[in-house]
């Protein structure tokens, strides 16, 4: 018995002195992504920081000492507004953060689209015809004027997905344009649009399908603005192209809740929508 005491209070002292290891944290706080959430800009870590930094490339600096480390710091789109006319597609942006072990990260990441006076823009009509003589066109108009950085529109087709980006440029209200879709099979390089003399155009590797397709419009915060789905009448009707999976699939990367303008491309190959 008293052997067994012995033993019982030894284990006892033995897990008082015990002390739970200590954990330290080596890993650098990591950028996992900036958003937009209403008038604010989301600057998301994968863990608490307690303080970051930004660095634009003309060096226009924005710092930010936390007294509380979060993950999500929110920053007013207004700070970045005297770098506002300088922004470029894909530019980059370099930023350092300290977590609160006191480990810091320093990289770089793509500045996030800063549209101020975003124009309010819509589909008019597309041609996907094309001869020697005739570029395919999507035609845009604007009800209100405004700036284009940061639109972009998508081309989803059975053959390729392309993400084609405005460059900055202000255009007024209640303005048509068409945007000429040149097509040179031997470019590399990511699609842009560009506005030059009065025009828009942009080149491709491949010619727009005009068999079936989506065509979207978003604004510079990943907004929905508007999109088409065309179709050839004279493969299928309208119900079939509705029925099959490449259709759905099509629906799978827009809003549900918003109705397409859907159009057959024949026998014009050319359709005022709106």
């Amino acid at each position: 018995m008293r052997n067994i005491f012995i033993i019982f209070i030894c284990i006892f002292f033995l897990n008082c002195s015990y002390k739970s290891p200590v954990l330290v944290d080596f890993d650098a706080p990591e950028l996992t992504g900036v958003f937009y959430q209403g008038s604010d800009l989301l600057i998301q870590f994968n863990e608490p920081v307690k303080e970051f930094t930004i660095i634009m490339p003309d060096n226009f600096v924005i710092t930010s000492s936390i007294i509380s480390p979060v993950a999500n710091n929110y920053l007013p789109q207004s700070l970045f507004a005297p770098y506002q006319s300088k922004t470029e597609v894909n530019e980059k942006a370099s930023f350092s953060a300290m977590d609160t072990a006191g480990n810091v990260t320093s990289k770089e990441f793509t500045i996030p689209y800063i549209n101020l006076n975003p124009a309010d823009l819509a589909f008019s009509h597309v041609n996907l015809k094309y001869t020697k003589k005739q570029k395919q066109t999507i035609g845009l108009k604007t009800k209100n004027g405004g700036d284009l950085r940061g639109f972009t529109i998508q081309l989803f087709t059975n053959r390729f997905m392309k993400e084609i980006p405005f460059r900055p440029v202000k255009i007024k209200g209640n303005y048509a344009f068409e945007i000429n879709v040149e097509y040179n099979k031997e470019v590399t390089a990511s699609p842009v649009i560009h506005y030059n003399k009065n025009k828009f155009h942009t080149v491709l590797p491949n010619r727009i399908p005009n068999k079936c397709g989506l065509i979207v419009l978003y604004d510079y915060s990943g907004t929905l603005c508007d999109y088409i789905i065309y179709y050839d009448a004279k493969e299928k009707s309208l119900q079939e192209y509705q029925d099959s999976v490449y259709y759905k699939r099509l629906f799978s990367f827009v809003d549900e809740n918003i109705s397409p303008v859907e159009y057959s491309i024949v026998p014009k190959n050319k359709c005022i929508i709106k």
